[in-house]
């Protein structure tokens, strides 16, 4: 399955789903996810000389695209069918 860096993070089904859709409320993309945890470990490891935001923030998006492409690297494998085991 290919990971969309636009797609919802956290997507979701049924009567709210629609609404989140219609109100622009659908939550983080998977791009915006993976920043933030590149931000959160950057910062929780407590690094001596924390550079300036535009550079943690740049460094954090670079992360983020290189993780969706080394998913998209990988190759496609099977989900698993909870209802089948």
């Amino acid at each position: 399955m290919k990971t969309e860096p636009n797609q919802s993070a956290f997507p979701c089904d049924g009567e709210y789903a629609s609404y989140a859709r219609m109100n622009g409320e659908a939550g983080l993309t998977k791009r915006e996810y993976f920043v933030a945890a590149a931000l959160t470990g950057y910062i929780a490891a407590g690094s001596n000389g924390m550079p300036d935001a535009s550079t943690l923030a740049a460094y954090a998006v670079d992360v983020a695209n290189e993780v969706i492409s080394l998913l998209n690297k990988e190759p496609n494998v099977q989900e698993c069918d909870a209802t089948k085991a």
